[in-house]
């Protein structure tokens, strides 16, 4: 596929390190990405960035879908199925082990006490990525699509996640068709699925939304999988979901991933896996058929429409699950740790959320400990 194919053990030995050591979500990701393949010569910098542009366009989490698409670029199919393979699979795996511990109704008061401190810094953490999300959008509305329009989708989309978060999915393609609808008078077409089993067919349906509609980062997965897993299915509780997000945010790899933790809730390992599996799956189909088009994708004025709308509307609905997030809650020192977030995230703009989410699990264990010596 290049001309200067890089050997098999270089290969693997790159990725699985992207895997295994990608914290920090899509940012450090590409970061990592762009040191390995562009620094080296081995992908020219142009052609990376103008990937990752076209990418971003896609449905599904855009990091995964770079990694996929150097895959293909650097050694064909068998490469794009590599690349997945090793970026993919350490984040699930680690996903299950801690959910095996932290979601399991025998866990440790120390353990619970840990996954309580880092569960209150998520709400904080969401409502930092809505913001900057949306303040993206804004920027770049002058040049894409009107400024109004821009609002208008966002408060859309934070209005459906407060109200009605199940029709979320729903207020976004309309965005995106609106917006498409709106500039061109075009038509999009949708995807739909089949699953075996009630729980099995629920679970399968919440994951693929997750694969399809996480334009704008990992945190647009959020209020989706709350709505399924807590609001429609009860297949955990609310801090347990939080404890479920911190899970997918302190490990490696793709933020997608915490789709494994639901599925762990929901049908144990194998719910997990399949969760996972389903999640990922329209990222792959979309990059093994359609990877040598993928910069050509950039230019494509219909999938920038859709974008302009279905982005937005994913930021607001960011913004307003913070608010739901922040409700499981109650402990005056999770209140407390909370709003320290807020402040550590707002005022340090450039903060790893793996340390702010580390710092509130410190302080959960020693809510845990104070409170243990004072009864």
């Amino acid at each position: 596929m290049t001309v200067n194919e890089p050997p098999w053990g270089l290969f693997f030995q790159r990725f699985l390190r992207l895997g295994f050591l990608g914290f920090g979500g899509p940012p450090a990701h590409v970061l990592i990405m762009r040191q390995q393949w562009v620094t080296t010569g081995a992908v020219a910098d142009a052609e990376f960035s103008d990937a990752f542009a076209a990418v971003s366009l896609l449905p599904g989490p855009a990091s995964t879908q770079l990694a996929m698409w150097l895959g293909w670029r650097l050694r064909g199919f068998l490469g794009l199925c590599g690349a997945a393979l090793c970026f993919i699979s350490p984040a699930v795996l680690l996903v299950l082990i801690l959910s095996t511990f932290l979601l399991s109704s025998h866990e440790p008061r120390l353990l619970e006490a840990t996954a309580l401190g880092a569960g209150a810094v998520i709400a904080p953490i969401a409502l930092r990525a809505g913001w900057e999300i949306s303040r993206g959008y804004l920027q770049r509305s002058n040049l894409t699509t009107p400024r109004a329009r821009t609002v208008t989708y966002i408060v859309v989309g934070g209005a459906t996640c407060a109200v009605a978060p199940a029709f979320l999915p729903v207020a976004m393609i309309a965005c995106g068709l609106a917006e498409i609808l709106w500039d061109q008078n075009t038509v999009s077409k949708l995807a739909g699925f089949f699953g075996l089993g009630a729980t099995k067919s629920s679970l399968m349906a919440m994951a693929l939304k997750v694969g399809l509609l996480s334009f704008g980062g990992g945190f647009v997965i959020v209020p989706m999988m709350r709505s399924s897993a807590v609001g429609a299915h009860h297949w955990m509780t609310g801090q347990a979901f939080l404890t479920a997000v911190a899970i997918g945010q302190i490990t490696p790899g793709p933020v997608v991933a915490t789709v494994a933790a639901v599925g762990y809730a929901a049908a144990g390992w194998a719910g997990g896996i399949m969760a996972a599996l389903v999640a990922f799956a329209p990222s792959f189909v979309i990059l093994a058929f359609g990877a040598r088009h993928v910069t050509a994708l950039r230019r494509h004025p219909t999938a920038r429409s859709f974008l302009n709308g279905a982005g937005p509307a994913a930021a607001g609905a960011i913004l307003a699950s913070a608010g739901v997030l922040a409700s499981n809650s109650h402990a005056p020192w999770q209140i407390g740790v909370m709003a320290v977030s807020v402040v550590v995230l707002f005022w340090r703009r450039h903060v790893s959320t793996t340390w702010v989410l580390a710092g509130g699990a410190l302080v959960g264990l020693l809510a845990q400990t104070w409170f243990h010596v004072l009864s």
